[in-house]
């Protein structure tokens, strides 16, 4: 059996060296116009890339080609080198995950997607009355490894520590390598369609997000794993990818309000088409708006949960409601002053909170 475990190596072919070829964890001119500043849209380092999560909330990365004086404008104040040296590194490359060959070996399938596919689903006049939009088997098949693609590299970057089970993530590197192996695209299309039966236990559905006002960069690249099926949201691109059948579980908690298991099995039970059900832009506002409120949600509990558990170490007790309520303001007023919300930056927050409340009790007694 071929050892996959080796770090040196690259994950798809599993033979080549690694190179430090930098791999776009997720297709790079999907996400482009989501974390370029505004104003740029062809490929040239204009990333900047915000995170929000319990673990940090600020700017994590802007690429080489962001002026001083737009960091500047962006963030309020002038970076320092030990800011510059933090925001360095994009975290939607990786460069422990193919070799050369195998990274070119993406690009067809991509750029297909890409400049054939993607860019019709962007149109709203490309979709029926009811927001379908249908075409046929290539486009399927081109979509469904596009799509595995995407799910494979994010799964064998470990990206945020997620990663498929070893045996499911396996079947997907098998499949890709059988198939993005072929010369010619039309060769790729029939492989993937002949060989579709050793990984047909993957489904996914896809949803286009309309925009028809706002900036392009106020879209997100997020990424719901918690449970299956997950939730990839790429820039306008929704897709709910499983590894089990849609009929026995519901739509991701995230889209409950703007889609129904009756409609993701709709989108998925077809092999022989493409269907695309479009979401307007007010369900695009609304869909961005629950993810962003799941994320602040997700920072304030972890810090809340840090604070009570060194309360009850402290006193025995269990911290009383109001003074949940207060961190949570206190978070909200130092992350709309600071406009940073490190892990450390928080927990020394809650630690100073901890600090006054300790105090007054032990005043009171």
């Amino acid at each position: 059996m071929l050892n996959i475990n080796n770090n040196s190596k690259c994950k798809l072919c599993l033979v080549n060296d690694l190179e430090n070829v930098g791999s776009h964890i997720f297709t790079d001119a999907l996400i482009r116009s989501a974390i370029y500043i505004e104003g740029k849209s062809k490929r040239g380092d204009f990333e900047a890339i915000v995170e929000m999560s319990y673990k940090k909330l600020g700017f994590e990365y802007f690429g080489n080609s962001v002026l001083p004086e737009d960091r500047e404008n962006i963030l309020g104040h002038q970076q320092s080198d030990k800011e510059i040296e933090a925001t360095s590194t994009n975290p939607f490359i990786n460069r422990n995950i193919v070799c050369r060959s195998c990274e070119k070996s993406f690009s067809p399938i991509e750029m297909y997607f890409i400049n054939k596919i993607y860019t019709k689903l962007l149109d709203s006049d490309n979709f029926s009355n009811d927001g379908l939009y249908q075409t046929n088997k290539e486009e399927y098949l081109i979509s469904y490894v596009f799509i595995l693609i995407n799910i494979w590299r994010t799964s064998a970057a470990k990206y945020n520590d997620w990663s498929l089970d070893s045996g499911y993530e396996e079947l997907i590197r098998s499949y890709l390598l059988l198939v993005l192996s072929q010369a010619s695209i039309t060769d790729m299309i029939n492989v993937a369609n002949d060989t579709m039966s050793s990984i047909s236990c993957f489904q996914f559905a896809i949803f286009s997000l309309n925009q028809t006002e706002g900036a392009p960069s106020e879209n997100a690249i997020l990424v719901d794993y918690t449970t299956e099926p997950y939730v990839f949201l790429l820039n306008r691109l929704l897709i709910i990818f499983s590894s089990n059948c849609f009929e026995t579980v519901g739509p991701p908690a995230s889209i409950a309000n703007i889609s129904t298991r009756a409609e993701i099995i709709d989108l998925s039970s077809s092999h022989s088409k493409l269907k695309v059900k479009l979401i307007s832009n007010e369900n695009r506002r609304n869909l961005l708006r629950k993810f962003y409120l799941d994320r602040w949600s997700d920072l304030v509990n972890h810090t809340k949960n840090v604070l009570s558990y060194a309360y009850n170490c402290f006193t025995g007790q269990i911290l009383p409601n109001s003074y949940h309520l207060e961190l949570e303001h206190r978070i909200g007023v130092f992350i709309k002053a600071d406009g940073k919300g490190t892990p450390e930056a928080l927990i020394n927050l809650s630690a100073i909170f901890l600090k006054e409340i300790l105090d007054e009790q032990f005043k009171e007694e």
